[in-house]
């Protein structure tokens, strides 16, 4: 209950139903992007950043004025998000990161409603995911040889020590 939604918190991505239940948040990850850096990382360890993306449904106030609802729980929201930039350490890096806000209305139903999207970025590292003394990419056996070389000249390079640190 640290919004106006309470406990009405969800992972859903499907606004309300109804609008009984609402104020209300849905919490639940987008996109992923693998920074290319990743690939020089030895042994190699995926920087991943998952968009998080935060929407937050109200009701249209009877005078009409949608945006201070909509901007008072993105406010409830950023405050609650900015006392833990790292997610009780599920996040790594410098922590989330507010991205952008979107506001909008739906107007189908009974009556409408206004939903504020927050979307964070919230970048973490993943390793290797192999067991050690698995079976891992850790030499090359290198053959190269010119257009219409003959097998037995061609020239050989063995590379080993690959994933070492």
């Amino acid at each position: 209950g640290n919004t106006a939604a309470e406990d009405r918190v969800s992972t859903s991505r499907l606004p309300p139903a109804d609008k009984a239940t609402i104020p209300c948040i849905s919490v639940y990850t987008d996109d992923e992007i693998v920074d290319p850096e990743s690939r020089l990382s030895n042994p190699r360890v995926l920087k991943r950043v998952p968009v998080l993306a935060i929407e937050a449904w109200v009701s249209v106030p009877a005078n009409g004025e949608l945006d201070d609802e909509l901007d008072a729980i993105a406010l409830e929201i950023e405050t609650v998000m900015d006392a833990d930039h790292w997610l009780g350490d599920t996040v790594g890096d410098n922590g989330t990161m507010l991205l952008k806000t979107e506001m909008g209305m739906k107007l189908d139903g009974a009556r409408p409603m206004g939903c504020v999207r927050l979307e964070y970025e919230s970048p973490y590292r993943s390793d290797l995911r192999v067991e050690p003394g698995e079976d891992i990419f850790d030499e090359a056996d290198v053959k190269l040889r010119q257009p219409g070389q003959a097998e037995a000249d061609q020239a050989e390079h063995l590379i080993t020590d690959i994933n070492q640190e």
